[in-house]
């Protein structure tokens, strides 16, 4: 977004312009997580996650093939944010699946800490 476009890749816009671009990903994963519960209740988490996979999979496709106007890019990152949203959602489903009962809250909190 910031990268000049002198660079032939960048659209020379400002911080602030750069940030906003990333608001519809951010609004996408908010309202999609709860969408994310439904789905996980009536066909699983597994279904949840891989739908989510492969929205996000979609969004970065966008983001390789599409890449000469800003809308195109901002397009690419909202259905990341928006599988993102999805399959995080059913993170703690499939581990609540999976981990045994005594395990559970480390388990989760294992899934939710962020990266060294």
């Amino acid at each position: 977004m910031q990268a000049p476009r002198a660079s032939g890749y960048g659209f020379g816009a400002s911080i602030v312009v750069s940030g906003l671009c990333l608001l519809p990903s951010g609004l996408a994963m908010l309202a999609l997580s709860p969408v994310s519960a439904l789905m996980s209740r009536r066909f699983g988490p597994k279904v949840s996650l891989c739908t989510g996979s492969l929205v996000v999979a979609a969004g970065f496709v966008v983001r390789i093939v599409l890449t000469g106007q800003l809308w195109q890019v901002i397009v690419g990152t909202t259905l990341a944010g928006a599988g993102t949203g999805i399959a995080y959602a059913a993170m703690p489903a499939l581990i609540a699946l999976a981990a045994p009962r005594e395990e559970l809250a480390a388990a989760n909190g294992l899934n939710s800490r962020p990266a060294p």
